[in-house]
């Protein structure tokens, strides 16, 4: 069931989804593994559908720009803080008791709970293309405009475009 507005997913959400959410979603010092990030990419994917979010050029603009920070995060070396398949930790100096030794690689190995979806990026493109054709020239000069408001090194029109070429779909 598709939802019209971000307050029936969580009370307050559209409200708080510009100030907050997307800000720390979108922040440069966020290290988010890769799944993670493909977690975060297809629910905001999810929040461009909604009619409340469609309806706020800014809400759209804002959700379209953090996805990208995400994406190009994760192409970029970025996106990477922890690593996916587990990889072994280093320890300098520190010393454990024996329930610890015992303890510290008992994990449960990464499950990707969206296995079904090879590429995020496809269906950030899907959703957007989709979005543009069904209001050509309305978002365009929001998502333009916040870019430059952003002024992110990593996040310029360019990356967009480039993106969005890769899967044939082009801002209208």
């Amino acid at each position: 069931m598709l939802r019209s507005a971000p307050a029936q997913l969580q009370p307050g959400l559209d409200m708080n989804l510009m100030n907050v959410w997307l800000e720390v979603a979108g922040r440069e010092d966020n290290f988010w593994n890769k799944l993670d990030s493909k977690m975060m990419v297809l629910g905001m994917c999810n929040l461009l559908s909604l009619e409340g979010v469609r309806s706020n050029d800014q809400t759209f603009a804002g959700v379209v720009f953090c996805i990208l920070k995400i994406v190009v995060d994760m192409e970029g070396g970025g996106g990477g803080g922890d690593n996916d398949e587990g990889g072994e930790v280093e320890f300098e100096d520190i010393s454990f008791d024996s329930a610890f030794s015992k303890l510290s690689f008992a994990h449960k190995p990464t499950m990707d709970k969206f296995a079904e979806v090879a590429d995020c990026r496809a269906v950030f493109c899907s959703v957007l293309d989709g979005a543009m054709k069904s209001a050509p020239g309305r978002y365009s000069g929001a998502i333009g405009q916040l870019i430059g408001i952003k002024n992110d090194a990593s996040v310029n029109g360019g990356v967009l475009q480039t993106l969005l070429g890769g899967y044939n779909v082009q801002i209208v």
